[in-house]
């Protein structure tokens, strides 16, 4: 059984400070095309995304309608009947569609994966994830309260490891540091840190924001050192030092990231966690629901020539 999440319009629109902009002006001028995937619009180019200009922070855009995590349909994979209902009530709730969690956007969004081959496109959707409209205090707190009650509706699947359950617990727990982590900007170009890295012809950057989804990140990638990488780093060790027991998949893989981090970009670059949940072991305890995570096909798609599951 499958249930679909997007019935909305396949046009999309960008209201703006100083008008409303169509799809078409959304993307850069050569080679460009509206496509519709499982009922929702995707704005593609044929230009790479490294030979784009990279855009800088806008002022007030939001893309109409607003990509939103499980965009294409989920599967009915559930212990519980509870859990799916879970699952159900959330997604079409606008206490979790308002606030257009990044995490979850980066790693269960088709439209969001569609959108890496256009900056412009990609560029209104982290200013969405970056600015809810009630707030991201208010967002963060609708977070905790949907971890609380999917383990409550969910402690079936939860037991039985059932993946849905297991990555979303993780993901809305870690909601508040993916928050940040995709509002990192850049003063030197007034640009977002994501978009940079997407942007970048090197993409180790990009692959930094696939560890607190457990993804480890090959000792053979040669890293940009970039003060984006270096910021977000600090983000991931301040987060695991106050509470790493609520952020086991970036705990599990961090250690060796930063590890690299320091060998490349030297002993300042990235420091070591000082909470020892954080540290290399875990990763083996974790190796084989990470190799599982119902993230990794899709991470792997887009990485797959650097990143490996342990």
């Amino acid at each position: 059984m499958f249930f679909s999440r997007r019935q909305e319009s396949t046009d999309i629109s960008v209201s703006v400070a100083t008008g409303t902009a169509t799809a078409s002006e959304l993307v850069t001028p050569t080679s460009t095309a509206l496509s519709s995937t499982s009922g929702s619009a995707t704005i593609t180019t044929s230009i790479p995304a490294t030979s784009q200009t990279l855009p800088t922070i806008p002022d007030s855009v939001l893309p109409t309608p607003f990509p939103q995590p499980w965009d294409s349909s989920i599967t009915q994979n559930f212990s519980t009947q509870s859990c799916y209902n879970f699952f159900l009530n959330m997604t079409n709730s606008d206490d979790f569609r308002s606030c257009r969690p990044f995490g979850l956007l980066q790693n269960t969004s088709d439209d969001f994966a569609d959108l890496q081959s256009n900056l412009t496109a990609l560029n209104a959707v982290v200013w969405g994830t970056c600015n809810p409209t009630i707030g991201v205090d208010q967002c963060t707190t609708n977070m905790a309260t949907f971890a609380a009650s999917l383990q409550s509706a969910c402690a079936q699947d939860l037991q039985d490891s059932n993946l849905y359950a297991v990555s979303t617990l993780q993901a809305l727990n870690a909601y508040s540091l993916t928050q940040s982590a995709g509002c990192l900007n850049d003063p030197s170009t007034d640009s977002y840190c994501y978009v940079k890295a997407v942007h970048n012809t090197n993409p180790s950057d990009l692959y930094f924001y696939s560890l607190v989804s457990g993804v480890s990140i090959s000792n053979s990638t040669t890293l940009t050192c970039s003060t984006c990488t270096k910021s977000l780093m600090s983000l991931y060790v301040n987060a695991l030092n106050v509470n790493a027991s609520q952020l086991m998949e970036l705990a599990s893989v961090y250690a060796s990231a930063e590890a690299l981090a320091s060998s490349s970009c030297g002993s300042s670059y990235a420091q070591v966690s000082t909470n020892t949940q954080a540290d290399s072991s875990n990763s083996a305890s974790k190796s084989s629901s990470t190799s599982l995570n119902i993230f990794g096909t899709f991470l792997a798609s887009l990485l797959p020539a650097f990143l490996f599951l342990p």
